[in-house]
């Protein structure tokens, strides 16, 4: 069950945020005070010198290297082309390659390219970025650094403008890279508005675990930072659509590509500077969704990519069957992260990510796969082969004999034949090792695939479910509780409760092959009536809770569960079943930043798994079995 009162917004932000001159409403005492001091002096005529101290102190652009507050998500988000140049310039030795390009750019995934490139990636995406920007920041980093690659990201937007337009303080390009005298360049920054160096405290003391909209970049990398969005499920493409109306809106607009010729001719320029400089330039045409496409005129993007090829070989991944699934976009004009990764996979030839087999065609000088772009009004069919639901089950608690009616108990004769229903239905049980290799690698399922799953860690799955599940051969995963383990009552109030299998079990179960042992929490699965209150509902944040506080509590638990599964198990817990299937975006994220890339939620139905979509692997669906149901029943439940 998904609490939607703590979701963040779904679409990251891509534009330039104008300062809202918040004030010094929540900041610290002291500077409150500092800031009233600036002020009073401003009235008595002593503007200048505290001016230029307020504005150097604060750096709300990171243009004098952020020496005092060291927030270069905060300096980046409002001017990435001076923010970036300056943050190169005291960390450019842990570099050797760079990502240029607008905001399309922003996704690509500096560790992928790392990987794969062998290589230590920055990602240089600005807002609006033209080929002008592109060329002189080629140009500035060949001849003051160390560089082996350069991925040059281009699109259609990039022929709409080619002015390279510095106006305000946000747009203005490092003076290094432009025609601006340094005197002019700092004067402008040394005596700024103050009230933007007020915004960046104001927002340094509402900063938290959370992007905001003030800080959308990773600092360390350059990338945008997308956790928010990369930990949010993605399933059926009409729930998607209905949840982003961006994509069936579309772009409005009709765009003309007036300066592709001038854009062409800074990209010639970037290739000579790197064959000079024996730089290894890959030229990307990044994806776009196929409604982004039909604002601008459909001549010009013909003739943009045509004149891109006589300019440059590149590597085009402008059109595929990716561009007709809003889910692989985070918006109308950004692909996801794992998109992102595709690109650098088919960059080298990389076999252990998923690729569709029409994404990305190397151009030279001929014939591109975005001659065949569609305009039309209605989006073309997505590809199903790129898809699959699979049914999870959710199993709790066995026992020999009848049972009084209990909603979590099951008798073994009841299991046992469920398990030989599967098995003669020709059903295969998977693992969520199986499920990632589909989803990440592409690697098929059997046709009818089932994954079983247990939760609580109740003895009766090592005495009773064991051995049936082995003489039937199905697979399964239990979610252990792991404050439970090896217990018979509860930790804080002594009440007693049905035994629970000990680690050396759960390593014994492991080794047979037939059993995964996942994480149920540590201590996160509290019990009414059972557990000292108050107990928090699931995992969810308890009324109060700061963000602070919340992410602290899930991270103490996360820590703990892994130290016991490095001791016991020889392994880090990556599938996480949600106490009673509750959960937020924040909690969401707080876990995939643990290592958690598969949670399970108790949303009845099948759960759909999508090629390329990590995000389909968060908060799946389970069929809760019981002992009401015949074998019969359970296919049927299956089968939808």
């Amino acid at each position: 069950m998904r609490n939607k009162g703590n979701s963040e917004k779904e679409v990251i932000c891509m534009r330039k945020r104008k300062p809202t001159f918040l004030g010094c409403l929540g900041l610290l005492l002291s500077g409150v005070l500092i800031v009233c001091c600036l002020l009073v002096g401003l009235r008595i005529g002593l503007a200048p010198g505290y001016l230029a101290g307020f504005n150097v102190s604060t750096d709300p652009f990171g243009v004098f290297g952020d020496r005092h507050l060291h927030w270069w998500s905060y300096n980046e988000t409002q001017n990435p082309k001076v923010a970036k140049f300056q943050y190169l310039k005291q960390h450019h030795e842990e570099f050797d390659s760079y990502i240029i390009g607008g905001s399309e750019a922003g996704a690509y995934p500096v560790d992928a390219f790392n990987d794969f490139f062998d290589a230590r990636f920055y990602n240089l995406a600005f807002y609006d970025n033209d080929m002008r920007v592109s060329e002189q920041y080629c140009r500035y980093l060949l001849e003051h650094y160390e560089v082996k690659n350069i991925v040059l990201n281009v699109s259609p937007a990039n022929g709409v403008s080619s002015d390279g337009k510095q106006d305000t303080l946000a747009e203005t390009m490092p003076y290094q890279l432009s025609d601006e005298s340094a005197f002019s360049f700092y004067k402008k920054y040394l005596f700024a508005d103050p009230r933007y160096g007020q915004e960046k405290l104001a927002c340094r003391s509402q900063n938290d675990y959370l992007r905001q909209d003030f800080d959308v970049f990773d600092a360390k990398n350059g990338a945008f930072d997308t956790r928010q969005e990369d930990s949010a499920r993605i399933s059926e493409l009409s729930q998607y659509v209905q949840a982003h109306p961006e994509f069936d809106a579309g772009t409005e607009g009709h765009y003309r590509l007036t300066e592709t010729t001038q854009c062409m001719k800074h990209i010639a320029a970037i290739r000579t500077l790197c064959d000079e400089h024996h730089v290894n330039l890959v030229v990307v045409a990044s994806p776009v969704y196929w409604k982004y496409v039909s604002c601008f005129d459909e001549e010009d993007v013909s003739d943009f990519y045509t004149k891109l090829a006589a300019v440059t070989p590149y590597w085009d991944f402008s059109w595929s069957a990716l561009s007709q699934d809003p889910r692989y976009f985070y918006d109308d004009m950004h692909f996801r992260k794992f998109v992102g990764k595709m690109i650098a996979a088919r960059l080298v030839d990389a076999s252990m990510t998923y690729v569709p087999d029409d994404f990305g065609a190397y151009v030279d000088k001929g014939r591109t796969n975005s001659e065949t772009m569609p305009y039309g009004d209605e989006m073309p069919a997505a590809d199903d082969n790129r898809t699959k639901k699979v049914p999870i089950l959710m199993y709790h608690h066995l026992v020999e004999g009848k049972i009084a009616d209990n909603w979590d108990i099951m008798t073994v004769d009841r299991f046992k034949a469920q398990m030989k229903a599967l098995s003669e239905a020709g059903y295969t049980a998977v693992t969520f090792d199986d499920l990632r290799r589909y989803v990440n690698e592409g690697v098929e399922l059997p046709e009818k695939s089932v994954v079983i799953t247990f939760d609580d860690g109740y003895s009766s799955n090592y005495t009773l479910a064991m051995p049936i599940l082995e003489a039937y051969n199905m697979k399964a995963t239990i979610f252990a509780i792991g404050a439970t383990v090896g217990q018979e009552t509860y930790k804080d109030t002594g009440k007693s409760m049905a035994p629970h299998f000990s680690w050396a079990e759960a390593a014994e179960m492991e080794k047979t092959g037939v059993i995964d042992i996942e994480s149920h929490g540590y201590d996160i699965h509290e019990v009414l009536g059972l557990d000292e209150d108050p107990i928090r509902d699931g995992c969810l944040q308890m009324e109060g809770e700061s963000v602070a506080s919340y992410v602290d509590f899930l991270s103490k638990d996360c820590n703990t569960m892994r130290a016991l599964f490095e001791e016991h198990l020889d392994k880090a817990p990556r599938v996480l079943a949600y106490p009673y299937g509750k959960y937020t975006d924040l909690s969401e994220m707080v876990f995939s930043d643990e290592g958690y890339d598969v949670t399970l939620s108790v949303e009845e139905g099948n759960s759909l798994l999508i090629k390329g979509v990590p995000q389909s692997l968060k908060a799946m669906k389970r069929h809760f079995v019981k002992e009401e149901h015949t074998p019969q029943e359970l296919l049927a439940m299956m089968q939808g």
